[in-house]
């Protein structure tokens, strides 16, 4: 696998930006022989290895490739690796050029679909999602790259609002519990406790705050 990771490297793949495509290896022995070789025995295998590059979600494969290999080892894993081990990124320069093209491609016909699917995902509050969808145009495709990050931006900005908007509502939710109890206690005559409930109000900068102020006053004068 680390093999594969970093021949795909070298080939400006990574292996970590787009979660829904797989380069799949496989490997087949064709024959093992064994050699003597004092104290253990040497193990000589041939095979072929074979890699697609396919999409998780549909299955459809990109490219793929088939190509033979020849290791020894004191095992027959050993043997495997070390014949893996030869395979260079100039054997499969052709097959990574090829997957790349067609992954290009393929996000070139797709994008209309792309940023309708992050369009209603937006519609329906699903934010985080939506960006993810647009953030898997690659950087490659420019235009198109350069449009989804500006869409991600809006995007991004209408969670923050909706975020702060929670977050405004639950504090101004916690403060008029608050408020309530303290009139309650204004009510009842108990100022002191009104003023001890008023402790837990936060600040928020709003209508609200009126009341706390007032409440605050009208207590502290009760018990002077």
């Amino acid at each position: 696998h680390n093999k594969i990771t970093n021949l795909a490297a070298n080939a400006g793949i990574s292996s970590y930006a787009n979660s829904n495509f797989f380069i799949t290896p496989s490997v087949t022995v064709n024959d093992i022989q064994i050699a003597e070789g004092g104290m253990k025995n040497v193990y000589v295998i041939s095979g072929d290895i074979y890699m697609t590059v396919r999409d998780e979600d549909s299955g459809a494969v990109f490219a793929s490739i088939s190509y033979p290999f020849k290791g020894s080892g004191t095992s027959k894993m050993a043997a495997v690796k070390n014949g893996m081990q030869k395979i260079t990124y100039g054997n499969l320069q052709t097959f990574f050029d090829d997957s790349k093209k067609a992954i290009l491609d393929y996000y070139s016909a797709k994008q209309d679909k792309i940023f309708a699917k992050a369009d209603m995902l937006s519609q329906n509050q699903e934010y985080d999602a939506a960006i993810a969808c647009l953030l898997t145009i690659p950087e490659e495709l420019f235009d198109a790259y350069q449009r989804a990050y500006s869409k991600a931006c809006e995007i991004y900005k209408k969670r923050d609002q909706q975020i702060a908007s929670q977050i405004a509502q639950e504090l101004k939710n916690l403060n008029n519990v608050v408020l309530v109890r303290a009139r309650s206690l204004m009510a009842a005559h108990d100022a002191r406790g009104a003023l001890e409930a008023l402790w837990d109000y936060k600040i928020a900068e709003t209508n609200q705050d009126n009341e706390y102020y007032a409440l605050v006053k009208q207590a502290e004068e009760r018990i002077s």
